[in-house]
């Protein structure tokens, strides 16, 4: 972002920094493209930018702050629905791991192993890379967010289990994050990025529009969909219940499917029809 900032002045002929301004800053601002308005990505990488300045401030390097403080300046981050793939795309995208051309026998069958142990246990992207072996034993996973540094617990399968056991990994503590060439460690970032771009390539052999997150999007709603606690899935998510449903509960269309059917049921007992309306027989409640 320092150095987005630093390329926008030299164009702009601003070479102290003592000569940018708030009205400086917010021009810059305005400049700033992302795929979505109110990608949250925004908000953070605008705070980064007051936290630089504040360092400056505290190197003695300016005298005031020019970031822009105040409610008027804080960036709006509208939360956006969630688009979980459905059980039909996720089969498509394993069935064309086969499919993509240059890739080799291992990374086919790390990215099946990748896409079934977000599939079925809800990590995140980065969490689920970087998942370490001892954090998974007897098919229970036990770790913490890394993001919010939160705890979570998921039973996965044993048939994804076995795969990720009969993983090779550079690194023997974990089953995907290899080391360099060097033998140092590639960079969480890094290494999200790396799968980021094979499920790119998987998604457009695919035929498929979309990101290796919605596969834990794609894990709660199909769990909130069969009629699991919202509790109980915020728990697997390392999320707060709260998160949880202002995340979820506006988008699960299967479950709202769920509840009708629960209805229809309830009024047939009731000697109404599936529309609620009486029928030959009507119930003691009307």
């Amino acid at each position: 972002m320092m150095r987005n900032l630093l390329d926008w002045c030299q164009v702009q002929g601003i070479e102290n920094l003592s000569d940018v301004t708030k009205a400086t800053l917010l021009q810059w601002r305005g400049t700033w493209k992302y795929r979505s308005g109110d990608s949250a990505s925004l908000k953070v990488a605008w705070c980064c930018v007051g936290s630089f300045f504040d360092w400056c401030v505290g190197a003695d390097l300016l005298a005031v702050n020019p970031f822009p403080r105040g409610p008027q300046f804080k960036v709006k981050v509208r939360q956006r629905e969630v688009v979980p793939y459905s059980q039909k795309q996720i089969d498509t995208l394993l069935a064309s791991i086969e499919k993509v051309k240059g890739w080799d026998d291992a990374l086919r069958v790390r990215m099946r192993a990748f896409i079934l142990l977000m599939r079925w246990s809800g990590m995140a992207t980065g969490d689920a890379l970087c998942l370490e072996r001892s954090r998974l034993v007897n098919s229970r996973i036990r770790s913490r967010r890394k993001k919010v540094d939160k705890a979570f617990y998921i039973r996965i399968p044993v048939f994804v289990t076995d795969l990720l056991n009969s993983l090779e990994c550079d690194d023997p503590k974990y089953f995907f994050w290899d080391r360099r060439q060097d033998g140092g460690k590639f960079q969480r970032g890094s290494l999200v990025s790396e799968y980021d771009f094979y499920f790119s390539e998987l998604c457009a052999e695919a035929g498929i529009k979309g990101i290796a997150y919605q596969l834990r999007h794609s894990f709660a709603t199909h769990l909130l969909a069969l009629g699991t606690r919202i509790e109980d899935v915020a728990r697997m998510l390392g999320h707060s219940v709260r998160e949880c449903q202002k995340t979820y509960q506006h988008r699960i269309k299967e479950e709202e499917d769920r509840l009708d059917e629960v209805m229809e049921t309830n009024w047939q007992k009731m000697g109404l029809d599936a529309d609620g309306n009486p029928t030959g027989r009507r119930s003691a409640v009307q």
